[in-house]
């Protein structure tokens, strides 16, 4: 009797395996579908393929992680999130599944998600080669260098010629402020490697942060004649240019290093720091408009259009700009400066000494707030207020 039923249990478990075998089968068509789709470029068909495979079989890891990453490709990273997550519950242990969700999560700047997901992928796989690689590339888009470099060590000492390697090992160097080892990690990549433009590119903006303006110009300038398409490195020789007071030749390099890559919000906000250069103040204007149009909360270019606009004479649109400032970071003495000064445009001292005075209380040696709430004073008939502060 016993017997009989396990027999029927077996078979109980060879119909679940069939039928789960179908639904994958059926899922793994739709994602076969999907992948074609994405490779046209023809999205929203992808996405309904890959969300057919998820209901054809709601417990397939992979079908969620397809969709997760279309997801992500299109910014959607709360879906995103909701699909890696899934995925997850479904294969707890696939170390792939967390690396991938790590990925996503700094791109949504969630970066104490990204760092307990990576965690989780480097405790699944601890002695993997490739993942180390993996690991040190995540960490290095997070900023966190000592990490990177905990990776990439073991990684060199087992192939000290691996010149991909060794340029990320100076690229962390290089981000750590290690200026000399960062160099002679990218010396060695070019003496096996002379005509790597990329190495060439990245000695440049070593020699550059070692205030060798000169050579640095001399290493992008092979980068650029080995590769004349590398905008990158054009735009780095624009910074060297202007670095050493060639204002128009670095204006010239930017233009057509943001020609080539359709703009960056940094290239957009050097170059509209070149134009200020030149007194191009409009123009100025309009890179700042595009470096924030990239990205809302970039608080360097929305602090530089603030006075851009107040040099303009647009003192409304300062006024917008610095209270955005201080809005994204309320901690910064010079966004509060910054709005005294344009309240003191408007001629609202009041307001502009109390905003100097909590600069100055943030920063007690903060010399141009101080001397701005001395004018300040002067201004509202108050010297014995204001002369101490210029003095």
């Amino acid at each position: 009797m016993v017997r009989i039923i396990l027999l029927f249990v077996l078979l109980g478990c060879v119909q679940l395996v069939n039928a789960q075998a179908d639904e994958r089968m059926a899922a793994n068509m739709q994602i076969r579908q999907g992948d074609m789709f994405l490779h046209l470029g023809r999205w929203e068909e992808a996405l309904s393929a890959y969300t057919m495979a998820v209901q054809a079989a709601p417990n397939y890891a992979d079908a969620y992680l397809r969709r997760a990453n279309l997801y992500k490709h299109q910014q959607n990273f709360d879906l995103a999130m909701q699909d890696y997550s899934t995925a997850l519950m479904l294969n707890p242990y696939a170390e792939a599944l967390y690396d991938a969700r790590a990925r996503a999560r700094i791109l949504a700047l969630d970066f104490k998600g990204a760092e307990s997901d990576l965690e989780d992928y480097r405790r699944l796989a601890p002695d993997n080669q490739n993942s180390r690689e993996q690991l040190a590339d995540a960490y290095l888009m997070l900023g966190n260098y000592k990490a990177a470099r905990r990776e990439l060590e073991p990684l060199l000492e087992a192939d000290q010629t691996d010149t991909v390697l060794l340029l990320k090992q100076s690229l962390v160097l290089f981000q750590a402020g290690e200026l000399d080892l960062a160099e002679q990690a990218i010396r060695q990549v070019l003496a096996m490697d002379p005509e790597s433009s990329i190495a060439l590119d990245q000695l440049g903006l070593i020699l550059m942060a070692s205030g060798q303006h000169e050579e640095a110009l001399e290493s992008f300038n092979q980068a650029m004649a080995l590769d004349p398409e590398f905008s990158l490195a054009q735009f780095n020789r624009g910074m060297a240019n202007l670095r050493l007071g060639k204002s128009k030749e670095a204006l010239a390099d930017m233009n057509a290093a943001i020609e080539s890559a359709r703009g960056l919000p940094n290239m957009h906000f050097a170059r509209a720091l070149t134009r200020k250069s030149l007194g191009d103040w409009e123009g100025a204007l309009a890179d700042y408009n595009r470096a924030i149009g990239f990205d809302d909360d970039y608080r360097n270019a929305l602090f530089n259009r603030a006075v851009t606009r107040k040099m303009l004479g647009d003192f409304p649109g300062a006024m917008r700009d610095a209270e955005q400032a201080l809005r994204l970071d309320p901690s910064d003495p010079e966004a509060w400066n910054l709005r005294g000064n344009v309240e003191l445009m408007f001629g609202r001292y009041n307001e502009a000494i109390a905003d100097y005075t909590r600069a100055l209380n943030m920063k007690p040696d903060y010399a141009e707030a101080m001397h701005n709430r001395g004018v300040a004073y002067l201004i509202r008939l108050e010297p014995l207020s204001g002369c101490p502060d210029l003095t």
